[in-house]
């Protein structure tokens, strides 16, 4: 993998969830960790880099990344074509493509007829659902949003003390809204901050 990857671990995000009565750390987070899974499936806005070592004949490559990572989609691969699943397979058949295998793979057609070429992919990631640490860009720029997913699922758990479905549907709309943010950030290349419109609408 290309990318260097920095972590942070799940407990830099619970401090506002450990404010909820009676919520012990292990469970805020893995309401975290659910949370994060979500929004980085959701967005794709977390991805890494990998440089694959074409070999003759073979079609199928695994995906070498982090411990903590699993692929949710194929993002770029240079010089092919990315597809959402295998390709026709017939005689009129043409043109390079990439699609993806879960759990971790990656083929190719047509297969290399020599060794030797480098294939450089982009994917997208979301955290496995054993992680302990997260990706610092989560903590850096979408902290609220994981936050705010947590905290809508824990008002939702009718059995706690917190149980409060108004408040969930608070969290939840701010959540949706970093999510559809996140996106826009995902397509532009940067990070834009919160839009907000005033009744006259953007000029009023």
């Amino acid at each position: 993998m290309l990318d260097q990857v920095e972590t942070v671990p799940l407990s830099y995000f619970i401090d506002e969830l450990m404010l909820l009565d009676g919520i012990e750390q292990p469970m805020a987070e893995d309401y975290i960790r659910k949370a994060a899974i979500d929004f980085c499936t959701k967005t794709q806005i977390i991805r890494r880099t990998l440089e694959i070592d074409l070999i003759a004949c073979a079609d199928e490559y695994l995906l070498d990344l982090e411990d903590c990572d699993r692929v949710v989609s194929i993002q770029e691969a240079c010089g092919y074509e990315v597809l959402n699943k295998e390709p026709c397979n017939g005689l009129n058949c043409s043109g390079h493509y990439v699609w993806y295998v879960s759990p971790n793979s990656l083929k190719v057609s047509p297969a290399p007829a020599v060794s030797g070429g480098k294939l450089r992919v982009v994917v997208a990631v979301a955290p496995k659902q054993d992680c302990c640490e997260l990706d610092e860009l989560l903590y850096q720029n979408y902290r609220e949003a994981i936050i705010d997913k947590a905290l809508a699922m824990l008002y939702k758990v009718k059995q706690a003390r917190w149980f409060d479905l108004n408040l969930a549907t608070i969290h939840e709309r701010d959540y949706k809204q970093a999510v559809t943010l996140a996106g826009a950030d995902r397509l532009l290349g940067a990070r834009r901050g919160k839009i907000r419109l005033r009744a006259g609408g953007i000029y009023g």
